[in-house]
């Protein structure tokens, strides 16, 4: 193995694509990059599944690649498919045969994990980004399966997720349309799922920038040649005019396109023209580089999200605020289950990651709320797993969801079967999780901010909290009574408080 070498194998929808860079410290260069054009994309968003003609092409790229890695003396690397490979339907078949034929073990990546990927990225490439943050931007990847959507403003992101409108994806929903109209149908669609970014970028007060991404832009920069990184909206504008009913053919002579760019080309130049409506500005920042480069920085350790638990957390709690839950309320419980964990971890010995699972869950414990208080443990639960948060993996947010399940669970709820997928482990670690989180609710169930601290001790086969509070609270108390035998059955032990009271 050679020092300092890593690559990414990304499949995406239109091609295979290979990234081998260097690493010296916080030094890296892209020393390889092959291209294998393969269309799985067209496969899955025609037919549903990915056909065995394919899949033994993909078989012959991963052979190719793998003597590239052996030239190199690569022994670290990582092989990952983009989201969309998830909706064929033989995907467990194809993930097996590359492996059987291979050895290579492919990871599909999750769509929250993607947009994270290209939003660290995209925050390293450009060296003002903190400033382009600041007055709100929209970063972008316009790939041929989807869409990722990323709003930021002022570090915080309010905003993140996945729409189903790549290029290829609706070239092939639109396929029957002729030519001459086929503009139209993705003009509406994309109008329509752009719908909610608008209300959005109205409600944050405006967002000023877009970076744009993905395969999208070196398809863009062939046909505009742009010398800096930005893009004019009104160029993107005339072009479409120019050629969006153009066919295929037509399209290849006049603007000297492969095939395979043809008939992406006008869905891609729609999309642009949509999103640049949601910003103020009336151009797009751009990243030259390819989606496995940044692949292979991120998870060679080459660029980092310093920023990632101050900004899931700003997230979090603007998640709260949607739901019209309380926010003070969120962030005092959260306080204190970090405390309780600390304090008590001689007694639960979860691992040290587990805490900001359990701050995370206790930002947004209340959200279900939102809907209404019966079977508040089930609504809550299914709004926290159906969010997509960059700096939170699928696996983590559906932590959180079953831990704030089982912490709200009423008698009514016992036969809904949420667990179904869980270890025996992972469960265990949810309903420690979770008592923890009720006891830490208990102690603000008024709202209100009564308890402004506490200590606590172990002595006598028992937990005892010493809780401080500016008059007797009774709803606290009462609270806490409940979450008693739950914490008990959990871990094993008592647990009591006792209230000290100083009058203001």
């Amino acid at each position: 193995m050679k020092k300092g070498l890593y690559a990414t194998i990304n499949v995406g929808s239109s091609a295979v694509r290979m990234s081998v860079i260097s690493l010296k410290g916080s030094d890296y260069k892209e020393i390889d990059y092959l291209v294998k054009p393969l269309a799985i994309g067209m496969d899955i968003f025609y037919k549903g599944y990915i056909t065995l003609e394919n899949v033994q092409k993909l078989v012959e790229i991963f052979l190719l690649f793998k003597v590239k890695l052996e030239e190199y003396g690569i022994a670290n690397y990582k092989i990952l498919c983009t989201s969309e490979v998830k909706d064929a339907n033989n995907k467990d078949f194809f993930i097996d045969y590359i492996r059987i034929h291979t050895g290579f073990d492919l990871k599909i990546l999750d769509p929250s994990e993607e947009i994270y990927v290209k939003y660290v990225g995209t925050k390293y490439e450009f060296k003002e980004f903190s400033k382009i943050e600041k007055g709100g931007v929209i970063v972008v990847t316009i790939a041929s399966g989807n869409i990722s959507i990323n709003i930021l403003k002022q570090g915080k992101i309010i905003h993140s997720g996945v729409l189903a409108a790549g290029t290829l994806k609706l070239r092939s929903m639109f396929a029957n349309i002729s030519s001459v109209k086929r503009y139209k149908a993705y003009d509406q669609y994309i109008n329509n799922i752009t719908r909610e970014l608008k209300t959005i970028t109205a409600t944050n007060k405006g967002i000023k920038s877009l970076i744009g991404g993905g395969s999208s832009i070196n398809l863009l920069i062939r046909v505009f040649k742009p010398k800096k990184d930005i893009i004019h909206k009104k160029d993107i504008v005339e072009l479409y005019k120019k050629v969006k009913s153009y066919s295929r053919k037509e399209l290849m002579e006049d603007l000297s396109l492969r095939e395979d760019e043809a008939i992406v080309i006008i869905p891609t130049l729609s999309a642009y023209i949509h999103l640049l409506e949601l910003v103020e500005q009336d151009f797009l920042y751009f990243s030259r580089s390819s989606f496995p480069f940044t692949l292979a920085r991120f998870y060679s350790g080459n660029i980092k999200d310093r920023d990632r638990d101050k900004r899931v957390k700003s997230t979090l709690l603007l998640i709260t605020k949607r739901y019209n839950a309380d926010v003070h309320h969120a962030e005092r419980v959260a306080k204190y289950a970090l405390k309780l964990y600390h304090l008590l971890e001689d007694l639960h010995s979860l691992n040290s990651n587990e805490d900001k699972v359990l701050e995370s869950s206790a930002l947004i414990h209340d959200v279900g709320s939102f809907i209404g208080k019966e079977n508040i443990a089930r609504n809550s639960h299914s709004i926290i797993s159906s969010l997509n948060i960059p700096g939170l993996d699928n696996l983590t947010v559906n932590f959180m969801a079953n831990i704030v399940y089982q912490m709200l669970k009423l008698p009514i709820d016992d036969k809904l079967n949420i667990f179904t997928e869980c270890s025996t482990t992972d469960f265990l670690v949810i309903k420690k999780l979770a008592s923890l989180l009720g006891i830490a609710k208990a102690l603000d169930i008024s709202k209100v901010g009564l308890i402004r601290d506490f200590n606590v001790t172990i002595r006598y086969n028992m937990i005892l909290v010493e809780a401080f509070s500016t008059k007797e609270p009774f709803l606290e108390l009462l609270a806490f009574d409940k979450q008693k035998d739950i914490f008990m059955k959990t871990f094993g032990v008592p647990i009591d408080i006792r209230i000290r009271v100083s009058y203001e």
